[in-house]
C-alpha cells in the first residue's frame, strides 16, 4: 500500500509516494526555547530623562522610603537636591556639580553618588595622554555622626551600579568588579563576579544582587540572586534562583525597611523570599487587577505595606514635577508574618 514500509535484508524502506514528514527548522525550535531577550541592568529606584511623561530636565537619581535625590540639568552644571521623608537628625544636602553625576543610592547613613567613566569625551588624539576614570562621592546625611564627605577615583573602570548598607558601600563596574568601601572611604574588599549584575540592593550588613547565570529560557528570565554578609568575612549565606511570573521582567528587587527581601515583576506580582518557609519565593500580593490600565512604580516596602506611585497615561516612571503622590497597599499574607522576618542578634545585625 502507499506509504507502507517494508523490510528487506534488515533495511527498512518507505514508499517515496508517501507524504513527507513536517520538518521543523532548528531556528524555529530555538525561538521557542530562547523566547526572551535578557533583561538589561537597571539602577534600583532610579528614573530616566527619556520617561514618556517627563517634560522637564529633572529626574530622580534615587527615590525610596528614606527620601528623594533629584537632579536637574542646566546648561553648564547639574543641581542635586536631597529631600528626606523624615528630617530628624538629617543634614541639609543641596549642591551643584559640573561633572556628569548619573548614579546614586540613599539610606539613613548617607548618600553615595557616582560619575561614570566617559570615553566618548576623550579626544581621539589624546587617548594615550588621558585616562578615563569613574568617581565615587559620599555625603553623610546624619547630623549626629562624624562622617565626612569624600570622593575617590576608580581608574580604568566605569561604575555601573551601586548600593549601600550600614557602614559599607558596594560599587559594581564594567569589568565585573565589586568594590566594598567603608563610610569613611576605605577600601575593604574587591572581588570579581562571573556574570553581569542586573541590579543590587543592601540592608544593614547584607549585600545582595541579581544576575543571569545563563540565557533566558522557556519564558523565564532565568535570574539568580546572591546574598553576602559584609560583616562576616563577606561570606555567601545564600545563592539560588529568583522566581518571576512567566514571560515577565523584574521591576524591583530589595529589602523592606524591616529586612524582608522582596521582588516585584512587570505583571505586578509581589513576592517575598523566606528562609523560614523552605527558602521559597512566596507570592504575597497581586496588583494587576487594581492597575489594569495604569502602572505602579515601587518606592519601597515598610510596615508591611507596599509604597509606590501610580503612573497614568501610559507612563512607566514618576517625574519630580509635579510632586508624586504616594499610595500605600497593606500586604495581605496567609502566613504568620512573624515567621517571614529575618533574625537579628544583639548587635542588630541581620543573620540568616
Amino acid at each position: 500500500t502507499e506509504g507502507a514500509a517494508s523490510v528487506s535484508d534488515g533495511i527498512t524502506h518507505t514508499d517515496n509516494t508517501s507524504e513527507a514528514p513536517r520538518v521543523i527548522s532548528a531556528e524555529s525550535k530555538l525561538e521557542k526555547i530562547f523566547d526572551l531577550m535578557p533583561q538589561p541592568p537597571f539602577i534600583l529606584n532610579s528614573t530616566s530623562y527619556q520617561n514618556e511623561g517627563n517634560t522637564s530636565n529633572s529626574r530622580f537619581l534615587c527615590f525610596n522610603t528614606i527620601g528623594k535625590i533629584t537632579i536637574t540639568e542646566e546648561a553648564n552644571y547639574k543641581h542635586i537636591f536631597c529631600e528626606f521623608s523624615d528630617h530628624t537628625n538629617k543634614r541639609y544636602i543641596n549642591f551643584t556639580e559640573k561633572r556628569n553625576i548619573s548614579l546614586a543610592a540613599l539610606n539613613n547613613c548617607g548618600l553615595v553618588l557616582a560619575i561614570k567613566a566617559d570615553t566618548e569625551n576623550i579626544d581621539e588624539y589624546e587617548k594615550d595622554n588621558k585616562v578615563s576614570h569613574s568617581t565615587l562621592l559620599f555625603k553623610s546625611n546624619n547630623s549626629l555622626t562624624d562622617d565626612k564627605d569624600w570622593e575617590i577615583q576608580i581608574p580604568f573602570e566605569s561604575i555601573e551600579n551601586l548600593t549601600l548598607g550600614v557602614n559599607w558601600i558596594a560599587v559594581y563596574t564594567d569589568l565585573f568588579n565589586v568594590y566594598i568601601y567603608s563610610m569613611s572611604g576605605i577600601l575593604n574588599m574587591v572581588f570579581t563576579v562571573p556574570h553581569q549584575i542586573t541590579c543590587m540592593s543592601g540592608y544593614e550588613n547584607l549585600f545582595t544582587y541579581v544576575y543571569h547565570p545563563s540565557a533566558p529560557i522557556f519564558g523565564s528570565q532565568n535570574f539568580n540572586f546572591k546574598i553576602i554578609d559584609i560583616t562576616n568575612n563577606f561570606n555567601v549565606y545564600y545563592e539560588g534562583p529568583l522566581s518571576l511570573t512567566y514571560n515577565s521582567s523584574l521591576e524591583w528587587f530589595g529589602f523592606s525597611d524591616e529586612g524582608m527581601l522582596f521582588t516585584f515583576d512587570s505583571d505586578k506580582i509581589l513576592r517575598h523570599f523566606s528562609f523560614n518557609l523552605g527558602k521559597n519565593w512566596i507570592p504575597m500580593m497581586n496588583l494587576s487587577r487594581e492597575y489594569i490600565n495604569n502602572n505602579f512604580w515601587i518606592v519601597g516596602i515598610q510596615d508591611f505595606e507596599i509604597v509606590g506611585v501610580e503612573i497614568k497615561n501610559g507612563g512607566t516612571e514618576p517625574t519630580p514635577f509635579p510632586k508624586p503622590f504616594l499610595k500605600h497597599h497593606k500586604i495581605k499574607c496567609v502566613f504568620d508574618t512573624n515567621s517571614l522576618l529575618f533574625n537579628q542578634n544583639e548587635n542588630n545585625e541581620v543573620k540568616i
